[in-house]
């Protein structure tokens, strides 16, 4: 008797299994539906954001350069006027492109930056990438910087907040 009660429940259990199996797939072809949850995950995004907002955060794009000297003094870093400012080109203002390999390091970064002529301080974004913490944070790819850029600009696209 219980023999028979369980092969019952397994069968169940079968079916049901394979009818849940069978439902699913189906939701996953339907085309529209996954437009529609598209679109809802925009909306919740852009929800987010705006709450976030009103609750008082800023964005690392929309700070001013004063809010970052701010922000950088906050956490025990002394910056001068003459090693936060990239350097500038004498003749134009052209574009620079430099590639960050996954698994570089905050100091290979650095060193690509000085080398491509963005920076003209080492020292000094290496020490402000490591008191503000961020040396896992640097996200590979390839970056577009002009060559009057602050190396505070800097610090947020290759951390990933570039949305400018």
């Amino acid at each position: 008797m219980a023999r028979k009660v369980l092969l019952g429940i397994g069968i169940l259990l079968t079916v049901v299994g394979l009818l849940l199996i069978a439902t699913d797939s189906l939701e996953l072809q339907q085309p529209g539906e996954t437009d529609e949850k598209q679109v809802k995950q925009k909306i919740d995004k852009k929800r987010i954001i705006r709450e976030a907002t009103e609750l008082g955060m800023k964005f690392p794009e929309d700070l001013s350069k004063e809010e970052i000297k701010h922000q950088a003094k906050r956490v025990g870093l002394k910056l001068n006027s003459n090693n936060i400012t990239s350097e500038k080109e004498s003749n134009d203002n052209k574009p620079v492109r430099i590639e960050i390999t996954s698994g570089a390091t905050a100091g290979q970064v650095v060193q690509k930056l000085y080398q491509s002529k963005i920076i003209k301080d080492r020292q000094a974004l290496l020490e402000l990438i490591k008191k503000a913490n961020l040396e896992n944070k640097i996200l590979a790819g390839e970056y577009e910087f002009d060559s009057d850029i602050s190396v505070e600009k800097i610090l947020l696209n290759i951390t990933g907040n570039r949305d400018q």
